[in-house]
């Protein structure tokens, strides 16, 4: 059995390989395939490293389904690798601007820079 939601960009079937993007450790966000053991019109459910999770359909955005726990399914391992990857680069520039006292002023103009071409 399939399921889509919203506009039909998520499809995920029973026995087919979804990806997880989960912060490990409250660092980087990773990425793990894993395979849909159940498929219905409220949850998909995966089995993680031996533990089952279930992803609700009505937690959802174009991209991914999301768990309780703040995990992300996603169908395309591009998709998923995508949003790992913003994350990842989000914490990293937060990590800076934090410290941005120890930024010199070149280097704050070039983040102004980059910042104002929106």
């Amino acid at each position: 059995m399939n399921t889509s939601v919203k506009d039909k960009s998520l499809v995920f079937t029973k026995n087919e390989k979804a990806y997880v993007v989960y912060n490990k450790d409250f660092s980087s966000a990773v990425i793990v395939p894993v395979t849909a053991i159940s498929v219905s019109k409220k949850y998909v459910k995966v089995n993680f490293d031996g533990e089952i999770l279930n992803f609700s359909v009505e937690e959802s955005n174009s991209f991914f389904l999301t768990d309780k726990n703040d995990r992300h399914l996603f169908c395309s391992e591009q998709k998923a690798s995508e949003f790992a990857e913003r994350r990842n680069l989000r914490r990293w520039i937060c990590k800076h601007f934090f410290y941005c006292n120890s930024l010199s002023l070149e280097q704050l103009r070039k983040i102004k820079e980059i910042m104002s071409e929106k």
